[in-house]
């Protein structure tokens, strides 16, 4: 029997180790933890937006490299285009989105 008040004799039978992982409490709700994994997704992908005649004009372009024909685009289809992509990734970058430069 044990004296209620001593707390200097140690236990004859150690208790065992408790099973599992140690909680390091640092543990994410599972609301934090999906935004977390939200972020990251968003920082893997560029939305870019293209107008329509620029969309089929890259399509054709495309599809034609594709299949080993060559093809060329007109300049100014190409300034747009890399302008769209351009805009797109320096204005996602600032609000979390697409690589670092």
């Amino acid at each position: 029997m044990k004296d209620e008040r001593d707390d200097q004799t140690l236990d004859l039978l150690p208790s065992g180790k408790r099973r599992g992982r140690p909680p390091t409490g640092n543990a994410l709700s599972p609301a934090a933890k999906q935004a977390a994994y939200r972020s990251r997704q968003r920082e893997k992908t560029v939305t870019v937006t293209l107008n329509r005649p620029d969309c089929g004009e890259l399509e054709i372009f495309l599809r034609n490299l594709r299949d080993g024909r060559t093809s060329t685009l007109a300049p100014e289809v190409v300034a747009r285009l890399h302008e769209a992509v351009q805009s797109a990734w320096r204005g996602q970058l600032h609000t979390g989105n697409g690589d670092q430069i």
